[in-house]
């Protein structure tokens, strides 16, 4: 059922919602009933509907994250791309192009044991879709109130403890226990998102409680990356007669980073004339790690003096070296 993340995501790209909104309605058809109960008498997670029943795009996606129906799966897979057939296609084509390599989708629910993935494409796959706010909204929700069946609960009872705020269970006896979470934390004046999947444990409860040592242990190894201070010494402007203009940073450079990334440094700086002022903008730095990049302004700390009246007449072309 992790599976259906992807779905909830590649909906919300076909029918995008905003916050706040409900979306469109959909109709409930025969065949979403018969599926429901060839669902039901499998023994799949479903939630119930009704011929003729009308349930928002925002509901039906509550019904597919939180108790993870696999009859809203084919719901919503139908409705949004025309039928499940057509789902599938363009789901294992946007597999392909965003390198999730270990991914093959067979159906919406993932109830299919030909539906598969790895740990690393659902972490990445979970990345891209929490950047949705809908999407990491529902996630977060611990129950729903739903048209006919009611009263819906998530299915992720660790939401709220370690900070948990997401993502999805699943559990076939294929695929075993499968559990997707994450957290929001502020690190560096930033909310980062650290996102971990427990796959193949022999129970839901197994991948559940496997997930917490995981994350407390992760969480240690993201920090604070101070890469440079304001006002400390960045580098200077030499004129060739011998006057140097040192250049430092407007603010404090430092971003959160993942324990053993390596920060890289690019910077560009402008030109400079003895006109230019202490403080005044003359470029700026960035550092970058993984996915994260800060930029910081350069300023001027001490501004170049003037060249003597001998020097300049014996040297017209004023020439600047820089360090």
């Amino acid at each position: 059922s992790t599976i259906k993340l992807l779905l909830a995501y590649l909906v919300l790209k076909q029918k995008s919602l905003g916050l706040g909104e409900k979306g469109p309605l959909i109709t409930i058809a025969q065949d979403d009933v018969d599926v429901y109960k060839n669902y039901l008498t499998q023994g799949g997670s479903v939630t119930k509907v009704e011929l003729g029943e009308q349930i928002s795009e925002y509901e039906a996606l509550q019904a597919l994250m939180l108790p993870s129906s696999n009859n809203i799966a084919y719901t919503l897979a139908k409705w949004a791309f025309g039928s499940q057939e057509e789902y599938v296609n363009f789901a294992n084509q946007f597999a392909k192009d965003n390198h999730l390599d270990g991914t093959v989708v067979d159906d919406g629910s993932g109830y299919s044991p030909k539906t598969v993935s790895t740990a690393a494409d659902m972490v990445n796959l979970s990345l891209m879709a929490l950047h949705d706010p809908v999407l990491k909204e529902i996630v977060g929700q611990k129950q729903a109130n739903l048209p006919v069946s009611g009263l819906a609960k998530n299915v992720n009872y660790l939401l709220g403890k370690d900070g948990i705020d997401g993502v999805k269970t699943g559990n076939t006896p294929e695929a075993g226990g499968c559990y997707i979470f994450s957290t929001t934390r502020s690190i560096s004046g930033k909310e980062v998102v650290v996102v971990g999947a427990v796959m193949g444990e022999k129970d839901l409860y197994a991948a559940m409680t496997a997930a917490l040592p995981l994350l407390e242990s992760s969480l240690k190894h993201v920090k604070d990356t101070n890469v440079a201070k304001k006002g400390e010494d960045i580098g200077y402007y030499k004129s060739d007669w011998d006057s140097k203009a040192v250049v430092t940073l407007a603010e404090d450079l430092k971003l959160p980073t993942w324990d053993g990334l390596k920060t890289e440094i690019e910077y560009k700086a402008e030109k400079l004339s003895t006109n230019t002022e202490q403080d005044e903008d003359v470029g700026y730095i960035v550092a970058k790690n993984g996915t994260e990049e800060k930029k910081v302004s350069l300023v001027l700390k001490s501004k170049l003096s003037k060249p003597s009246l001998l020097w300049s007449l014996l040297h017209p072309l004023q020439r600047f070296s820089q360090d």
